[in-house]
């Protein structure tokens, strides 16, 4: 079994997260406050986080 490689390692992790960011910061860009903080809320399970206005 080979040893994993570092760099091939670190530019997955990096390229994964921020394709994660982009997708984020799209939903925020295009839908508006209170749908993005239903979307989120769903995908954290439901978890009340309050809405500052």
């Amino acid at each position: 079994m080979d040893s994993i490689n570092v760099k091939k390692m670190g530019l997955a992790v990096g390229l994964t997260f921020a394709l994660l960011h982009l997708g984020c910061v799209s939903v925020m860009l295009f839908t508006s406050h209170e749908t993005t903080v239903a979307f989120f809320n769903s995908l954290l399970h439901g978890q009340s986080f309050p809405v500052n206005r």
